[in-house]
């Protein structure tokens, strides 16, 4: 929440907001039920009941939509992981509920693992990025989201899944036929499986986008632990 906070606050010193994109999931849970594995049944290394976290979890969540809605209109994402999978879509479908009456906010729960929103000139893809070959990402985006890829000049793709597993990864921006795709980094401690690899060190952070209808991608700004 202190790097929400600080990222909010900074974007608003910045420029007027129109609209926020809040995306959820990304292997936000490290896990996917009570048996503290993922989806696809890898144990993994928890400190405390699924239970707990989710309940924790969806507090800090609807806390911070409450915090957007009083700055501009929110659009939520549900950006399903791994490790989360059904989790991620339960937490999206929750805020659905629970916001329903709200006026200035929107929730994008489909099924699908791959989201978009557009805005003017620009379209941003979300996606865990454990599935798809980045470099697939270009023309994929233009299969799925045709129309919008002819009236866009900025394309972006945002993606989790590699972001805490080597310090090569961390940040990293490629850019495949014109479109850029971007490995976001994360803020979650080392587990113990990560610390026996030697996947250690890394630098705990998050990121916020500034984006132009026309100009694109106007600056990022950056929350480190």
């Amino acid at each position: 929440m202190d790097a929400f906070i600080y990222l909010l606050e900074d974007a608003q010193r910045r420029h007027t907001i129109e609209k926020i994109v809040f995306p959820i999931g990304n292997d936000l849970l490290n896990c996917d039920g009570p048996h503290g594995m993922t989806t696809g049944g890898t144990p993994q290394s928890n400190d405390g009941r699924y239970i707990k976290a989710y309940q924790v979890t969806l507090g800090l969540i609807v806390g911070a939509v409450e915090r957007l809605m009083e700055v501009a209109p929110v659009e939520v994402l549900s950006v399903p992981g791994n490790h989360d999978t059904l989790s991620a879509w339960t937490l999206t479908e929750t805020i659905s509920a629970w916001f329903r009456k709200a006026p200035n906010i929107t929730v994008d729960n489909s099924p699908t693992l791959r989201k978009y929103v557009r805005h003017g000139k620009c379209l941003i893809g979300f996606t865990h990025g454990d599935k798809e070959k980045p470099e697939s990402l270009p023309l994929i985006m233009a299969q799925e989201r045709a129309s919008d890829w002819a009236e866009t000049k900025t394309r972006e793709w945002h993606l989790g899944h590699k972001h805490a597993v080597s310090t090569k990864i961390v940040g990293q921006l490629a850019e495949h036929t014109g479109v850029k795709v971007r490995v976001l980094p994360s803020l979650s401690g080392t587990d113990s499986w990560h610390h026996a690899q030697g996947y250690i060190g890394n630098t705990k952070s998050a990121e916020a986008y500034l984006w132009h209808k026309e100009r694109g991608l106007l600056g990022v700004s950056y929350y480190n632990v």
